[in-house]
């Protein structure tokens, strides 16, 4: 009985911590700016997304992407900055900076394996790990400051914006599908 009490406890926990698994994180600059998300999921649901303080904003119900479908989150980055979404099955997602003011500085999607769009133009970013995103297809990733970016796991990869940057290379041999492809204002040599 004790074990068997032990084992659906040990369950539980295991859910409970999955659940709590944020599919994007990123890294804000803290100033009081309100900043905007947007969010499009793979089916019919809703997202959260914690600014800082551990307070969670739900969307509403959010219809599947079909390039259209998606909810904007608008928050102001508190504490240290850290921004968590949560969400199944998160198919795009967009943290553009228009203006000065809540810069993203890092963004971590490895948790959001069914991420096909992912748009992060005019923020701070030097670095950025999408190895785990092999459904990735459109990456729009400039005005930032990335020296270098591993793209040879993303194969179904169309479309990759990444001019303005401070890349020195970029290893294009593996992404057979590449349709579309910005790469101006970059540090490439001769």
């Amino acid at each position: 009985m004790k074990r068997t009490l032990l084992a659906i406890m040990v369950l539980v926990s295991a859910v409970t911590s999955m659940a709590q698994t944020a599919a994007i994180t990123l890294k804000a600059e803290v100033n009081g700016n309100e900043r905007n998300l947007v969010i499009g999921l793979k089916a019919d649901g809703k997202a959260k997304v914690d600014w800082g303080d551990g307070t969670l904003k739900e969307t509403e119900t959010i219809p599947a992407f079909d390039g259209w479908n998606q909810a904007t989150v608008t928050g102001t980055p508190t504490g240290e900055g850290t921004i968590k979404v949560y969400g199944d099955g998160i198919v795009y997602f967009e943290a553009s900076s228009r203006v000065d003011g809540a810069k993203v500085l890092s963004v971590d999607v490895t948790n959001a394996p069914d991420l096909e769009q992912l748009i992060v133009n005019t923020n701070k970013l030097t670095s950025i790990d999408i190895t785990k995103n092999m459904k990735l297809q459109q990456l729009d990733i400039q005005n930032n400051e990335l020296t270098g970016i591993d793209i040879s796991k993303n194969t179904e990869l169309t479309k990759l914006s990444i001019q303005n940057n401070k890349l020195t290379a970029l290893d294009i041999s593996k992404n057979q599908k590449l349709q579309t492809l910005y790469i101006s204002d970059n540090a490439f040599e001769g």
